[in-house]
């Protein structure tokens, strides 16, 4: 007979499919390395905000046994003693779920706590409160309300020590988890049938990211073609009646269907086989003066605040590179920043980019807006260094927008990202050989390696991955420059 979790619901709820490979092939799922920070991030997360629940006790059991999880949450609930349960495991209706807090608020009353690692209450907190408070009341508690615990996007952290009270904020949702309690007994009849049925077939799509990214993406789109329509720029204008109408590719694309312009353009190359590149490039990457850098910043923003004024989830700039292009005709030579150790990096990053970057010169990025961002940042912490950091602000140059406007291989399938573009215009640089290959992976991988625990070859290892990740993308920025112009005869 199958049973579900609080987790297998949820995933239950974004598609069917999901929820049989969760259940049945867990093994075909592939988590990210970012997702299995966050994962770890939101652990960690969970066991500070116990600290505000004195006296609390927790349920500790294994996962694949919850059999004495159950128990012992049976006992620490006839215990008029015990002020809070953490990790509380109840079933009812096939249905398990571990309650982050269950918190007694009189000798016969519960309050749910859930906590989240976000900054805000999000729409799918909901339904995730609601299977548990669903639960808990079938199981035969009585629970008066309902919070969602989570960090407070306005707490600046003195550097000291972490006031819990002020990095957590509590909302009360019990008026809308006890307005889905009508709609679960349905949700959860539909959800264990599919489990006891084959494999449903549902399409692959848009929703496979929402709310969360799917694990397994690699498995259910592997038979798709190159050209699938998933793969079409901004493809949400027009997936869903492509696909009703059971058309897979973009050149398969009937004429009747109305594109925008970057959409014809990319269903043009599909066809075409081949690039497109408009000669107007040639104007909007002209080099006018030298020298010319390119630059791109590493950040990692932890949930929970690690430097003097810092907020949860502030981005910190801990890595640099730059390609330098003294003159025309001249090779690109580097210069790098890695911050080591467990120190603020953001003055001795910066005093060393305005060292590097002390003669004026266009500087050429991807997507401007979030180094410019970093800039600004760090000017507002160092006021000492802010005349400085904010000239680097007007000598940005965004390499992305006449990309986006005169440039599309069919290899990109949709997407703008410099991972994306680079391989189509610098085929030699490849991301595929390297330990870190996008920069979500950057952060956790920073944050391992000043870790005190970190053994001194895993360290040396992560230097090495960070420092190569880093320059391959500056490295891509200043060939497809160079590789673009060309193409569009400019110089």
């Amino acid at each position: 007979m199958p049973t579900l979790s609080k987790t297998r619901f949820i995933e239950g709820l974004q598609c069917a499919k999901r929820l049989y490979l969760s259940t049945y092939h867990p093994e075909l799922g592939e988590y990210t390395e970012a997702a299995l920070s966050a994962f770890d991030e939101g652990k960690e997360v969970g066991l500070l905000a116990t600290r505000l629940f004195t006296g609390g006790v927790r349920v500790e059991a294994e996962e694949r046994d919850l059999g004495p999880a159950l128990e012992q949450t049976a006992a620490f609930l006839a215990d008029a003693a015990t002020p809070a349960i953490f990790e509380a495991t109840l079933s009812h209706a096939q249905v398990l779920v571990r309650v982050d807090i269950l918190e007694r608020i009189s000798p016969e009353a519960w309050r749910i706590v859930e906590v989240k690692a976000s900054t805000a209450v999000k729409d799918p907190h909901l339904p995730d409160t609601a299977i548990q408070y669903y639960v808990a009341r079938g199981a035969g508690l009585a629970v008066e309300s309902v919070q969602l615990m989570h960090l407070n996007s306005r707490y600046v952290y003195d550097g000291c020590r972490l006031d819990l009270s002020q990095l957590f904020t509590r909302e009360d949702v019990t008026i809308p988890v006890r307005e889905r309690q009508d709609l679960l007994p349905r949700l959860l009849i539909e959800q264990l049938t599919l489990l006891e049925g084959g494999t449903p077939e549902v399409e692959p799509g848009p929703h496979c990211a929402t709310p969360y990214p799917c694990p397994f993406w690699s498995h259910c789109t592997a038979a798709k073609p190159k050209d699938w329509i998933y793969y079409l720029p901004r493809r949400n204008e027009v997936y869903g009646a492509l696909s009703s109408r059971g058309v897979e590719g973009i050149g398969q694309i009937p004429e009747d269907i109305p594109l925008t312009r970057i959409q014809q353009r990319a269903k043009a190359c599909v066809l075409a086989g081949d690039a497109y590149c408009d000669l107007a490039l040639r104007g909007e990457l002209r080099i006018d003066r030298y020298p010319v850098y390119y630059l791109d910043f590493e950040t990692v923003d932890p949930a929970i605040p690690r430097y003097a004024g810092t907020r949860p989830y502030q981005p910190i700039p801990f890595q640099w590179s730059v390609q330098i292009v003294r003159e025309a005709g001249v090779e690109s030579e580097e210069q790098a920043y890695l911050h080591e150790g467990a120190t603020d990096p953001r003055r001795a990053l910066a005093t060393g980019l305005l060292e590097v970057l002390r003669e004026p010169g266009p500087i050429y990025v991807y997507n401007k807006s979030f180094e410019a961002e970093v800039l600004r940042q760090l000017a507002e912490y160092l006021p000492d260094l802010a005349h400085g950091l904010l000239a680097l602000v007007e000598w940005l140059v965004d390499l992305l927008p006449p990309i986006r406007r005169h440039y599309y291989h069919p290899d990109q399938r949709g997407s703008f990202s410099l991972k994306a573009v680079a391989p189509t215009l610098a085929p030699e640089l490849s991301y595929a050989d390297l330990v870190i290959q996008e920069g979500s992976q950057a952060g956790p991988a920073f944050q391992r390696m000043i870790d005190p625990a970190c053994p001194p070859e895993e360290r040396a290892r992560l230097r090495r991955a960070l420092l190569a990740y880093c320059r391959l993308d500056t490295l891509a920025l200043y060939k497809i420059h160079q590789r673009l112009l060309v193409l569009s005869g400019g110089s």
